[in-house]
């Protein structure tokens, strides 16, 4: 049987990740809260908001 040998890796710390195109990386943080909504026409036309008076 085999003797196992422990990992080199230890699970507490992740591997570090090197950016290299800063230009996409930023737009792609800017995009990350971005959320759009659509609403066909249908949907506009019979939404009808209660009077807040």
């Amino acid at each position: 049987m085999a003797a196992r040998t422990k990992s080199k890796v230890t699970p507490k710390y992740k591997t570090k990740y090197r950016v290299r195109n800063w230009a996409a990386y930023e737009e792609s943080l800017r995009r990350r809260g971005e959320l759009t909504i659509w609403f066909t026409a249908a949907a506009v036309g019979s939404w009808s908001a209660p009077p807040s008076g």
